[in-house]
């Protein structure tokens, strides 16, 4: 099992973590040994098969008045890039929430008024409504 583990290790050139894992109770080191022997490691060369990706083209600032003028045509080209699936959403909610006295991530802080709602919840609620 632990030469597995050392090989998976090896190929992503993480020896260090290996010798990191000497040093832990060992169970806890059961614990990371599966969840290494556990990686999906096909999604490392993805890239490689000779998928063809999009295009990206430079993004040029837009005044208000331009985009209120293409808004229908902005909005219609979003919501077909979502239908199509073209589109992805990253949730970045880094930091703690101590300036709302809160001792956890404020991702985590409770917003609800009528029920239980925390942030994270209404983002990702809104993010699948769309």
């Amino acid at each position: 099992m632990k030469h597995k583990t050392t090989k998976i290790l090896n190929i992503l050139h993480q020896e260090h973590i290996a010798e990191h894992l000497a040093s832990l109770p060992e169970e806890h080191q059961l614990e990371m040994v599966n969840c290494i022997n556990g990686l999906d490691l096909s999604v490392l060369s993805a890239g490689e098969a000779g998928e063809e990706r999009g295009d990206f083209d430079p993004l040029f600032a837009k005044t208000i008045k331009q985009i209120e003028e293409n808004s229908e045509k902005y909005t219609e080209a979003g919501l077909k890039a979502i239908r199509d699936g073209k589109v992805g959403a990253v949730l970045l909610a880094g930091g703690q929430g101590s300036r709302l006295g809160f001792d956890h991530p404020k991702g985590m802080f409770n917003i609800g008024v009528d029920r239980e709602l925390y942030i994270f919840e209404c983002l990702i609620s809104n993010l699948l409504e769309v």
